[in-house]
């Protein structure tokens, strides 16, 4: 698990750019496109989040600024005297793209520690394509797209899963198996165990830092429980193979006799 306060980095020139110049950040307009309220809506809040359809919310701009460096860094950038307001308050509008695991993170604490149940469930759903439920569905898109890595066509061009909307990388697996466990996204645990089990020693033990200056790493107990997967792996990869040194055709071959001649050369 996670030290319980991880610790920050000191910050860098790399880490002031601005959220709209930055790769998957909000984006930022001086025309907010407004139209209707949406479920969170407070009061007292004090700036004023647009979504791409026009669904305003109403929140607090220090909470925000105080769980999201993200936004924290959208918020110190000096605004345009003619920027939109809502209901006298400041608009930002924000484009529907991917988000960095950084900025999903963010929303699970957000919407769990202050109940804000829709910010909570559209990141829960968000998590949901990379670590579904569905045996069928993990596979494939481990199989079909990759998984982490993005792939090249013959065009060079980068092909990514459509219906993923997180750009997260592998090793962030060691910070999801922390937030599940905290927030108890339990149907989330054995799917993370097994990526887990596939990354390098190297990550496994020493732990890494992600973009926010978090230092991830895993406990003793969850280390344990990672390399006895690994082990189950290898004995059960080595069964499905033994075949092949057998020189006879598994049990669920459905051509014994064309097999047999294969590996008889």
């Amino acid at each position: 698990m996670a030290d319980a306060r991880p610790s920050k980095r000191p910050r860098s020139e790399a880490d002031d750019q601005s959220p709209e110049t930055a790769d998957n950040g909000p984006i930022c307009a001086t025309s907010s496109g407004f139209r209707s309220r949406g479920d969170i809506w407070f009061e007292d809040g004090n700036v004023v989040l647009v979504a791409q359809d026009g669904t305003g919310f109403r929140v607090h701009q220090s909470i925000l600024a105080a769980n999201s460096d993200i936004f924290r860094d959208m918020f110190t950038i000096p605004q345009p005297e003619d920027r939109e307001m809502v209901e006298g308050c400041p608009s930002y509008y924000f484009e529907s793209r991917r988000i960095t695991f950084e900025v999903l993170s963010a929303m699970l604490r957000l919407g769990s520690k202050y109940q804000i149940q829709h910010l909570r469930d559209d990141a829960v759903k968000r998590l949901g394509s990379i670590f579904p439920t569905s045996l069928v569905a993990f596979r494939n898109y481990f199989t079909n797209f990759g998984g982490f890595s993005n792939r090249k066509d013959a065009d060079g061009c980068t092909s990514r899963n459509p219906f993923i909307s997180i750009d997260m990388e592998h090793r962030d697996c060691l910070a999801m198996l922390n937030i599940a466990q905290r927030l108890q996204l339990d149907h989330m645990l054995p799917q993370i165990y097994y990526l887990l089990a596939l990354l390098p020693n190297r990550d496994l033990v020493r732990g890494y830092e992600d973009n926010a200056g978090n230092y991830w790493r895993l406990s003793i107990n969850e280390l344990q429980i990672v390399l006895d997967g690994q082990v189950a792996l290898r004995r059960r990869t080595a069964l499905l193979l033994q075949f092949i040194q057998l020189r006879s055709p598994s049990p669920s071959c459905l051509a014994e006799s064309f097999c047999t001649s294969i590996l008889a050369t």
